[in-house]
């Protein structure tokens, strides 16, 4: 049987250089090679370049996120390397550990489908609460067909894809964690382009500090929820 071959995939922005160490470790597990595309701070940079699994970092000379454009790099960039399946996680996000080469490979030849689904928790005021969590598919076989968005913040999920199974595995996302942070991803994804701003989002659970005081619910007890 033909070794499958998973690419990790990641658009580097600025602001996350807490994050890289861990991002790399876990993904280390889940992928035989990392591509990026970079527009990062420089520690994240080198980080990236001397790690043994991060075959390819593209620079970019921008500061705003372009969407379905750089998505659609990196799958290109995927496609160089001889990618099955790409695990498109981003760098403010912890994926399980149970997550490794192994079980995704397990996944892939139990089921007859395109793309798997995550559990993602929002985690808020640190690694042990979270507010909401949903679904979302992270794991998507390579085709020549992908199309994205093409908005600054569009999903790194291709329009076309088919919905896929859940693989029975999460991801903590650390992007709303606290106020700071939420208004530096606002900024990155908006900064220049305020009209795909969705005014719902200022008026969401993550602005609300007495809706997060009141809802938000243990880690430990995820499970039961």
């Amino acid at each position: 049987m033909k070794d499958i071959k998973i690419v990790g995939t990641l658009i580097a922005g600025t602001g996350w250089k807490d994050y890289i160490d861990t991002w790399l470790e876990k993904m280390s597990k889940a992928c035989d090679e990392i591509v990026v595309v970079d527009n990062s701070d420089r520690e994240v940079t080198e980080k990236l370049m001397k790690h043994p699994k991060v075959y390819y970092v593209l620079h970019q000379k921008r500061n705003t996120r372009h969407g379905g454009e750089d998505y659609s790099t990196l799958v290109s960039l995927a496609k160089t390397r001889g990618a099955d399946w790409i695990l498109n996680i981003d760098i403010d996000e912890e994926i399980d550990d149970n997550c490794t080469k192994e079980k995704l490979v397990e996944l892939i030849n139990s089921n007859y489908c395109d793309s798997f689904a995550f559990e993602l928790y929002e985690m808020i005021d640190d690694d042990q609460h979270w507010l909401v969590h949903r679904t979302v598919h992270k794991l998507y076989k390579i085709s020549e067909e992908m199309k994205f968005h093409m908005s600054p913040h569009s999903s790194a999920i291709p329009v076309n894809i088919k919905p896929g199974a859940h693989s029975g595995l999460y991801i903590k996302h650390f992007g709303h964690l606290n106020f700071t942070l939420r208004e530096h991803k606002r900024k990155v994804y908006f900064g220049e382009h305020p009209e795909y701003l969705d005014k719902k989002e200022l008026e969401s659970a993550f602005y609300n500090e007495e809706y997060i005081k009141n809802n938000k619910k243990e880690w430990k007890g995820r499970l039961n929820e």
